[in-house]
């Protein structure tokens, strides 16, 4: 396996991880909001296109074979946590962990 920095060349890759692992998971925890997967993956998809643009937004993928099986996305606490939880200044998070269901 290959661990690396996101690259423009993996977003649509990546979309379909993320349909992947969200549909599996959708389907296993038998949610019933139809709105779901279209409202997460569109938010993953805007953290995504953040990561070229903000330096504080770090997405890596890993890849096995060639193909990527897993991402996972450091980034500042959003709001929701600052509201709720003490954070220490300048400590990102883990905001999101996507592997793929095979993987």
């Amino acid at each position: 396996m290959n661990f690396r920095p996101l690259e423009r060349e993996d977003v649509k890759p990546l979309q379909r991880l993320f349909m992947e692992s969200l549909s599996d998971l959708i389907r296993r925890e038998q949610f019933e909001d139809a709105d779901l997967l279209d409202e997460e993956v569109e938010r993953l998809n805007t953290t995504v296109q953040d990561s070229f643009e903000d330096e504080t937004v770090q997405i890596f993928v890993v890849l096995q074979d060639d193909v990527i099986v897993g991402t996972a996305a450091i980034l500042p606490p959003n709001d929701i946590i600052t509201a709720h939880v003490d954070i220490e200044p300048n400590v990102p998070e883990i905001g999101c962990m996507y592997v793929a269901p095979g993987a």
